[in-house]
């Protein structure tokens, strides 16, 4: 039986790996220097000017989901944003959209300063995004959630 407690992160509860959280730290975002500038909170503002969607990003700190306006939500600072974070300076203005084509839903970087990531993997080009994965904007991090149909019986 060991003695040594095991270090969580802070922010989120996970296991680290080294000095990393490998579920809510992305590599090559200088998290350190961010904080520093004092600009930031750990629970992003985030509001939506959609009221209900079958389709939404769930803040995997405050559990709060927000509604993805479809076909195209647009994702960042900037007021003129579909989903907005206000308080978050790691997230670019502009920093990324969400596209549905039929039953298909793609998420795409619009040149964000500190990118996106997708389950881990930075977005370089449009990828199709799926129920559960894991969107990563600056220091937030969403869960992908598609609502299902359920069927009616009669």
């Amino acid at each position: 039986m060991s003695n040594v407690l095991e270090e969580k992160c802070s922010r989120c509860g996970t296991p680290l790996k080294g000095d990393m959280c490998p579920a809510c730290t992305v590599v090559g975002l200088d998290t350190s220097s961010l904080v520093a500038d004092g600009d930031l909170s750990s629970s992003s503002a985030v509001k939506s000017k959609t009221v209900d969607s079958l389709v939404s990003l769930v803040d995997i700190m405050s559990n709060d989901a927000f509604p993805v306006a479809l076909p195209l939500c647009k994702f960042g600072r900037d007021v003129s944003n579909d989903i907005i974070i206000s308080e978050d300076k790691s997230i670019s203005r502009f920093h990324l959209q969400i596209k549905q084509q039929n039953d298909r839903y793609t998420v795409e970087d619009l040149g964000s300063r500190n990118g996106t990531f997708l389950n881990g993997t930075p977005v370089k080009e449009a990828r199709t995004i799926e129920d559960g994965d894991i969107l990563s904007a600056g220091m937030s991090r969403f869960r992908f959630v598609v609502k299902k149909n359920k069927p009616v019986f009669r």
